[in-house]
């Protein structure tokens, strides 16, 4: 793939993104407690350990894992009141023309950085600090295959948090509506990298709409 500015940028992103989850969850243990629910509880990243997979088998997983974040954001999109999306891809041209690959990883780092922009002003409208705005990317000695397995080991993380403030906060899944599932797309490199830009374009819709919602849900909370 050769592209290692632009996979540091997007595992810079998704920590800096975590831990900025991770403050929104440990404020929101006010409600967990009002409600009687178990408090918030982060999961501790797992750095990769070697052998690292193969560039395939590291986006696939990572698209996996973040169908199940953006379901789990859905969720809290449609507790609040907000109507999930579900982005699709633009019909395929009549004449075949190869993916390109380059353009697909370049919106995978803006939409990453549109939800970070989201979640930061959330933050605030609680009163909250979020994290500093990760400096310029530079990949160092690390390969890409190490950043790509750290990539999928943070949005793991990401997800296992979101488990964790689902419980607390009580939000069920509503099992009339089919799960986010984008695993029809294939398994190939451009089909992972399709997968994750589609799941960060609705992440970033569905933050955007949850944004526009708070902080009101805890005043019902705590009245």
């Amino acid at each position: 793939m050769a592209h290692d500015y632009q996979l540091k940028a997007i595992v810079l992103g998704l920590e800096n993104w975590a831990c900025d989850c991770v403050k929104l969850g440990k404020f929101l243990d006010l409600r967990s407690q009002v409600m009687g629910t178990p408090p918030f509880k982060e999961t501790d990243y797992a750095p990769p350990r070697m052998p690292y997979p193969g560039p395939a088998a590291s986006l696939k997983r990572a698209a996996d894992l973040l169908d199940h974040v953006a379901d789990r954001n859905a969720d809290t999109a449609s507790m609040l009141g907000a109507t999930p999306i579900t982005p699709t891809r633009p019909v395929p041209p009549t004449v075949k023309v190869a993916p390109n690959r380059e353009e697909t990883i370049r919106l995978i780092v803006h939409w990453l950085a549109t939800i970070s922009g989201i979640f930061k002003s959330s933050l605030r409208l609680y009163g909250l600090e979020p994290e500093p705005i990760p400096p310029a990317p530079h990949p160092g000695p690390k390969t890409e295959a190490l950043q790509l397995a750290e990539i999928a080991e943070w949005i793991l993380k990401i997800g296992l948090d979101a488990d964790s403030f689902a419980r607390a906060q009580k939000i069920n899944h509503d099992p009339a509506k089919p799960r986010y599932d984008t695993s029809a797309e294939g398994a190939e490199i451009d089909h992972s990298l399709a997968r994750i830009e589609l799941g960060l374009h609705k992440l970033a819709h569905d933050i955007g709409a949850i944004s526009s919602r708070l902080p009101y849900h805890l005043l019902s909370a705590v009245q």
